[in-house]
């Protein structure tokens, strides 16, 4: 019978991560980022959305709803202070299994777009009269994309509405169609196919 349950700091290979660049210390993930990430700028570009109701931008943090398998996980994102993410589940949600942590930092992962390497594009861009000082500006912004395939499907079909603010309405209407209970808390986070309190 093979044991799934987590050891402290141990590194779980994922095959489409590289290797080494997350670790498990229970309660809580820390995601190892390539140089060429700032967290404040990417947190900065996801507070600009107030109406989008896939996530959370609370402080210096963020707060995600995943669907993990036939569960669903509520996180809190924050940076570490290597230049890094720290990970943490919040509620009842802590998965033991090594697989759902895994697939949670896959989606960071890919969310974050951390495996272009952004190091040619700068070095082009320092040449280039249009480009040097937008890259100055936003410096290790990514650009973030839907890692969910089924949730970019609908974006995209709902991202072409008379204007931003009526699609994001749409799709918070279609989250709330899709989730199996909604209180009407303060703040609720939506994944497609359920929608999660977030308590303050």
């Amino acid at each position: 019978m093979i044991d799934n349950k987590m050891d402290s700091n141990e590194m779980v290979p994922h095959p489409t991560l590289p290797a080494c660049t997350w670790e498990d210390h229970g309660s809580e993930i820390h995601i190892k980022v390539p140089n060429e990430f700032d967290y404040k700028q990417n947190l900065n570009y996801l507070a600009n959305s107030p109406n989008e109701c896939t996530f959370h931008v609370k402080g210096q943090c963020i707060y995600k709803a995943l669907s993990i398998g036939i569960e669903t996980l509520v996180i809190e994102i924050s940076e570490h202070k290597e230049n890094g993410l720290i990970i943490r589940f919040l509620g009842d949600s802590r998965p033991e299994e090594k697989w759902p942590r895994a697939e949670i930092v896959r989606y960071i992962w890919e969310w974050f777009d951390l495996d272009y390497d952004l190091k040619p594009f700068y070095e082009m861009a320092k040449a280039d009269p249009l480009l040097k000082q937008l890259v100055c500006d936003f410096y290790r912004l990514r650009v973030l994309g839907i890692p969910d395939l089924f949730e970019a499907f609908c974006w995209g079909v709902l991202g072409q509405q008379i204007n931003l603010g009526f699609a994001y309405t749409k799709k918070n209407n279609l989250l709330k169609s899709l989730a199996s209970s909604s209180n009407g808390m303060e703040k609720n986070i939506g994944c497609f196919r359920l929608i999660v309190e977030l308590h303050n």
